[in-house]
């Protein structure tokens, strides 16, 4: 029952509410639920088990109810206690579909709040810091795309200064990617901005591509590139 399906039909524009009894909420993006390279790291936890530190001795409190768990997170804000609500959303940012572009090429990027402008580049600052990922690349359509390394940034170190870390943020956020023949993904503020395991979303420059790009998103959380856009 996907909202815009006929507009969009792929699911990665899906995101995840989820209530606790206390009314508090977090969103999930689909993708990192189902296409995560680390799988069952989300789940909602009904037993814990205590670890005593071998120094310390000392005992924590046990939690008594259940709590969703979210394990990427480095700042624990999604792990709400006892949800009692999961609800799948459709992302309702709307954009024009042409798959019809020649030469799919922009030399910029926009960055929004909600409809207003913040910020645009059309090149990589000198006091971004360069990294390269080696990832094996697979789709969902035709499997392994090669072992090409991806080089660029981080797209948390561009972007932090227009969506600053909050806790509203950390829980309910989204980043809504397009390109411009409208192909779109969401993720989750604390998907790109709160993680602890190194896996980032990359913006990758390829000013050298004429007829794509001129930058790509490159999400290194994700098993399957749905997520990858130009």
């Amino acid at each position: 029952q996907k909202r815009n399906e006929a507009e969009f039909p792929p699911i990665i524009d899906l995101y995840v509410e989820v209530e606790n009894a206390a009314g508090e909420k977090v969103v999930l993006s689909w993708g990192e639920i189902y296409y995560p390279v680390h799988r069952h790291e989300i789940i909602i936890a009904t037993r814990v088990r205590r670890i005593v530190p071998s120094k310390t001795k000392e005992l924590w409190p046990m939690p008594v109810n259940s709590k969703l768990v979210v394990a990427a997170d480095l700042f624990t804000e999604r792990n709400i206690e006892n949800p009692v609500k999961i609800t799948v959303k459709s992302n309702t940012v709307n954009y024009k579909i042409d798959r019809q572009i020649p030469e799919m090429y922009s030399k910029k990027v926009d960055f929004m709040i909600k409809d207003k402008l913040a910020r645009t580049i059309s090149v990589v600052e000198t006091d971004w810091t360069p990294l390269t990922y080696g990832h094996v690349f697979y789709g969902r359509g035709m499997g392994i795309h090669g072992t090409t390394p991806f080089t660029g940034v981080l797209f948390r170190e561009v972007a932090l200064p227009i969506y600053p870390v909050s806790q509203k943020n950390l829980r309910t956020g989204l980043i809504i990617t397009a390109g411009l023949d409208g192909y779109r993904g969401v993720y989750s503020y604390s998907e790109v901005f709160n993680r602890n395991d190194q896996a980032e979303l990359m913006l990758s420059p390829r000013t050298d591509v004429v007829k794509e790009g001129a930058f790509m998103l490159f999400p290194s959380m994700d098993f399957f590139r749905a997520g990858f856009a130009k």
